[in-house]
């Protein structure tokens, strides 16, 4: 079953920069893994108003779950280095029509 999720993520009582946090996460993580994982079918991620929007579909949760426990939980926790993770909201929801017709990796202009 398809596993989807929104996760909305706002800045820390400790204030730090949550778009150069996940900039740095997410250039570390390409680095690492090439992007790729087992089950993961989409990564969408943006800044919004209070902090950031990240859109998640998975083949199934307990690829979210694992991946969650065995990479981007330890790899955030490594850049935190100490500070504290920001507060996030997830709310997952139902997947009723997906096309993916080309996977890869796309970074935002000038990286």
């Amino acid at each position: 079953m398809i596993w989807a999720v929104t996760e909305d993520v706002t800045a820390p009582a400790e204030p730090y920069d949550l778009v150069e946090l996940y900039d740095t996460v997410h250039r570390l993580l390409l680095e690492r893994t090439g992007g790729a994982f087992e089950g993961r079918l989409v990564h969408l991620a943006w800044p919004t108003a209070d902090g950031l929007r990240v859109i998640e579909v998975w083949e199934s949760r307990e690829q979210y779950d694992r991946y969650g426990r065995e990479v981007i939980g330890p790899l955030v926790d490594e850049v935190l280095a100490g500070r504290p993770h920001p507060p996030e909201v997830v709310t997952p929801f139902d997947v009723r029509g997906l096309v993916v017709p080309a996977g890869g990796v796309a970074l935002p202009a000038g990286r």
